[in-house]
């Protein structure tokens, strides 16, 4: 039997989950006897489908040795790919009952950070008291995943920064904010009236990460005043930047979409000049129109 883990037989994975699931609880339990146990069956029934995988893939899992079985390398390799795979299947599962349950009685919505806080709520609040049936499924994500689900069709539609996917043609622009700057309540600068970075190139800056859509926007009007865009502290939430800030520590330039107001108490915002827009759209997937109740939600999101 081999131990080349590039050579392993990846045929049995179209439909052979059972294999999957004996070798998980082999490993989970540590012995086949226990496995068949917890798996209803016996631990001839339990050694034969290891033996049989292991000859299937064309590597060794397990070592033979006075009755019991001591994992490979490529066992524990394997090990947190099964993993995995029964964590997807799990949530498929659940995907399918649900939506057997709400039938199309439902909106799937997904959204990055700076919008779960006030943007989206602020819609669900006015969608539920005009359609109180209609389920409202919201998650909270990364740009790149929420794009993902929109492809795949996992969802309605998602609110993202833009331009996130410029190739793919399910994104559309719905509304602009500008930049501004937010600070400890006590800070010097909050007493000014507008916030340049010439005022902050000599503080704590808290930024976002470079790979944001926005980052690069917020560099350029750094660039224009002749100020290098660097930080302390490097977040990939506004709601992180927000409680930093709260919390005493920093200053940072963020969008206007993020309504704080009592949340963040120790929080001021300040308009940013030059002034840079920040774009919010939704990505829907290219060969689903939103139906009736996903654009009644979305003319929420422009006019809560």
């Amino acid at each position: 039997m081999s131990g080349d883990f590039s050579r392993m037989n990846l045929h049995f994975l179209r439909g052979d989950l059972r294999s999957i699931e004996v070798f998980l609880k082999v490993m989970e339990s540590g012995t086949t006897q226990r496995a068949a146990e917890l798996l209803f069956t016996t631990q001839p029934t339990v050694s034969k489908v290891i033996s049989a995988l292991e000859s299937q893939l064309n590597i060794e899992l397990f070592e033979r040795s006075g009755g019991r079985l001591k994992p490979t390398k490529y066992a524990f390799r394997l090990f947190r790919e099964a993993q995995q795979i029964r964590d997807e299947i799990a949530m498929f599962e659940r995907r399918v009952r649900e939506i057997r349950d709400d039938a199309v009685d439902s909106l799937w919505i997904e959204s990055v950070s700076t919008f779960s806080i006030s943007m989206v709520p602020r819609a669900i609040a006015r969608f539920k008291k005009e359609y109180p049936d209609i389920k409202v499924n919201f998650n909270v994500s990364q740009t790149e995943q929420i794009v993902a689900s929109a492809k795949k069709g996992m969802i309605d539609f998602g609110v993202i920064h833009l331009p996130g996917d410029a190739s793919f043609e399910g994104t559309q622009p719905l509304c602009s904010s500008r930049l501004a700057c937010i600070l400890p309540k006590t800070h010097f600068l909050a007493k000014k009236r507008k916030i340049s970075p010439i005022d902050l190139q000599s503080l704590p800056l808290i930024s976002y990460r470079a790979s944001q859509a926005y980052t690069k926007i917020i560099m350029s009007a750094f660039d224009e005043y002749g100020v290098k865009y660097q930080s302390k502290v490097t977040v990939n939430h506004s709601v992180a930047a927000y409680a930093t800030v709260n919390a005493g520590y920093g200053v940072a330039v963020v969008d206007d979409f993020f309504v704080h107001d009592g949340i963040f108490p120790n929080v001021v915002r300040r308009p940013f000049v030059p002034e840079r827009e920040i774009t919010v759209g939704i990505v829907a997937p290219e060969q689903m129109p939103l139906n009736s109740y996903a654009r009644q939600f979305v003319s929420y999101l422009v006019s809560p």
